[in-house]
């Protein structure tokens, strides 16, 4: 039986408008050398600075996919893959906010959990759930001449080229609430787009991939 996975990729019903990045042209192979560079720089940071997460996502594989259709995804379980050819138009901070937002399924055990219901809601549930739990990560860091302390993780807001906005779904008025309660209150809420699709990696196919939001 194939894993379902829970992704990051886009959402709907967020008014803010999203940040447009224009990455210059590079060899796809460059990208994907450069993007797990990146990514493994980020886990290094994440182990020096946040112990508990950064050893968590140590003991998890990170694949590159450029075939994903989300800016990342996990099964979580043992493993996230994320789509070199998209979170090149993130910086570091988002990348890392997703990263953790990834780790969040594992730690939060959102597979398990799901114990029968609703797949898409459930993951938008515990979507919500993680992205509250995620935007609080860290100590403060010392931002700008004169702009203050920054959060080591920021949300994405970048318009990704052929997938849309990166914004999360993300909301105050869940702030406390468990995914089985958020669950609940989606039921009488319009939920963002699913989509689903079936793609392979190292010839493994996965199918009911969620593109909805992460």
């Amino acid at each position: 039986m194939s894993p379902t996975l829970a992704t990051h990729a886009r959402s709907k019903g967020d008014e803010r408008p999203a940040r447009r990045r224009r990455a210059p042209k590079v060899d796809p192979a460059e990208i994907i050398r450069r993007e797990a560079q990146r990514i493994s720089v980020l886990r290094m940071q994440m182990v020096e600075h946040h112990p508990f997460w950064g050893h968590l996502l140590l003991s998890v594989r990170i694949l590159g996919e450029s075939e994903l259709p989300a800016i990342a995804a996990t099964d979580c379980l043992t493993t996230i893959w994320y789509n070199p050819l998209h979170t090149q138009h993130l910086d570091y901070r988002e990348l890392g906010f997703v990263l953790a937002h990834e780790l969040g399924h594992h730690v939060q055990e959102s597979l398990p959990r799901m114990r029968g219901r609703d797949r898409h809601r459930w993951n938008c549930a515990t979507d919500y759930a993680i992205n509250r739990m995620v935007a609080r990560i860290g100590e403060w860091d010392e931002g700008p001449r004169g702009s203050g302390p920054q959060l080591r993780y920021r949300v994405p807001d970048t318009e990704i080229p052929g997938l849309g906005s990166a914004l999360p779904l993300l909301d105050s008025k869940y702030d406390g609430m468990i995914a089985e309660v958020i669950y609940e209150h989606l039921a009488n809420e319009e939920l963002p787009d699913e989509q689903t699709v079936t793609i392979t990696i190292g010839g493994e196919a996965i199918t009911g991939v969620s593109n909805h939001g992460g």
